[in-house]
């Protein structure tokens, strides 16, 4: 390097630290976290964890042998999680110190928020967590607030919603936020809180409609565990939608979009403190870049090198790495490290950005993908019953690589994206029921069309 480009990067890092970035130089202090399909249960941990420490990775998230969910009616036993304990007591110390466990949001399907039993429930459930981290010497935990079975953060799917207003849940569930944070810092006061979804969680929501939005209620959660944290316990927000950066300037501007815009979502008090404990992180999709996710909502669908994509892997991570205030996690669901070996170049290409701490450049492929991307065609709406209420959607048809439709919340909310070009035919699947309309074409090229609804009879 010349002496005059020596000078113009030290400018940069400087200019980069007082704003708040990470240098170069800090960025190799930064965690990689593994977290994926294959997260290994604290049953087997013995065997990953030597694989572990041959691995890029420098913590992993781990989940419990008993694989379940927090918001439960009934307790958790003592004796469900008695081996997992047994095991996390026996490993040598600071194996985990890196590592997270792992905390599913899932509510059980009568879980009532205002029922002070289930919320007992869901304390004991706490305390046995918290047990767990302090045993293992876990850095924190990873809480998953995306809720795979019933949605607990639906005002509208709420057993009380008709008696309750919408403000009384919201003050319910911010003291039981509160309560989530002071009971696992009692149990394990000096841990992290990793959420992969913070307040990013509500970046499209309309503030004036919370109420019937999926998420509504997760920003009052949220507000609690502001309010119960210790000065010293940062929250990590996992920034999940980072998921989608191509480009450098998406990673370097997301710290100051969450400390900063997001926090419209919380009461003015509580600003100072949010700004206080929060941390961004960042995450890298390794099945989105590399193409393996096989769906038009990623940029891999569009590259279409494999070279291509191992630059693009590389340049996230060093994005990713440089541009963090706490962790990197790298989310996988087709290459696996613990059940499987690892794809050597994607391994490989993890290694080669995490050693590398020169400045990241963005993809010439990816700007040319990237065209590709923000071409997408996304059709969305409800498929519901008669009474309004949501339908769960067996499959889309037709099942098609070119076509990516997800399903969310319990209002039966989805969504489809297509490639530009391609032939536009939406037919949702419900077991035992036909719907109106059957199907949905679109004969004509649209961008987008988020008024396509279903109805159940």
């Amino acid at each position: 390097m010349t002496k005059g480009a020596s000078i113009t990067m030290t400018r940069l890092c400087l200019i980069l630290a007082l704003f708040g970035f990470t240098t170069f130089a800090q960025a190799a202090q930064k965690p990689l976290i593994y977290y994926g399909w294959d997260n290994p249960k604290i049953a087997t941990l013995q065997s990953v964890l030597p694989k572990l420490a041959k691995s890029p990775f420098d913590g992993i998230a781990v989940i419990t042998t008993l694989h379940t969910d927090l918001f439960k009616t009934k307790p958790i036993q003592s004796a469900d999680f008695a081996d997992d304990l047994k095991i996390l007591q026996q490993l040598p110390t600071g194996q985990l110190s890196q590592s997270y466990l792992v905390i599913l949001s899932a509510a059980d399907n009568d879980f009532d928020w205002a029922n002070d039993e289930h919320w007992n429930a869901v304390r004991q459930n706490l305390k046995l967590y918290g047990q767990l981290i302090k045993a293992g010497g876990f850095k924190g935990l990873v809480f998953d607030m995306e809720p795979y079975g019933k949605n607990p953060w639906s005002f509208n799917s709420q057993p009380n919603s008709k008696k309750l207003s919408f403000a009384d849940f919201k003050a319910l569930v911010r003291k039981r936020g509160a309560d989530m944070l002071q009971i696992l810092q009692s149990e394990a006061p000096s841990l992290e809180v990793w959420t992969l979804y913070g307040l990013t969680a509500n970046v499209y929501s309309d503030l004036a409609n919370l109420d019937a939005d999926g998420y509504g209620l997760w920003p009052s959660f949220f507000n609690g565990w502001i309010d119960a944290a210790a000065p010293t316990l940062k929250i990590i927000d996992g920034n999940e939608p980072s998921y989608s950066y191509t480009k450098r300037d998406e990673f370097f501007a997301a710290p100051h979009h969450i400390a900063q815009d997001l926090k419209a979502l919380l009461p003015v008090e509580s600003h100072a403190k949010y700004e206080q404990v929060i941390q961004t992180a960042q995450a890298v999709y390794i099945d989105g870049v590399m193409g393996s996710a096989k769906s038009p909502r990623f940029i891999g669908y569009y590259l279409k090198s494999e070279q291509a994509k191992l630059n693009l892997l590389k340049s996230n991570i060093k994005n990713a790495l440089q541009s963090s205030q706490s962790l990197v996690w790298v989310y996988t669901e087709i290459p696996k490290w613990w059940e499987a070996e690892p794809i050597p170049t994607i391994d490989n290409a993890i290694r080669e950005a995490k050693a590398d701490d020169s400045m990241a450049v963005d993809s010439p492929e990816a700007s040319i993908a990237l065209k590709g991307l923000n071409e997408r065609i996304s059709i969305g709406g409800h498929i519901r019953d008669k009474s309004g209420k949501g339908i769960k959607v067996t499959r889309f048809e037709p099942a098609l690589a070119s076509v990516a439709c997800s399903t969310w919340g319990d209002d039966g909310e989805y969504g489809c994206e297509f490639p530009k070009g391609a032939k536009i035919t939406i037919e949702p699947i419900v077991e035992g029921q036909s719907l109106t309309p059957k199907r949905v074409v679109r004969t004509q090229q649209i961008k987008s069309d988020w008024g396509v609804d279903f109805t159940a009879h």
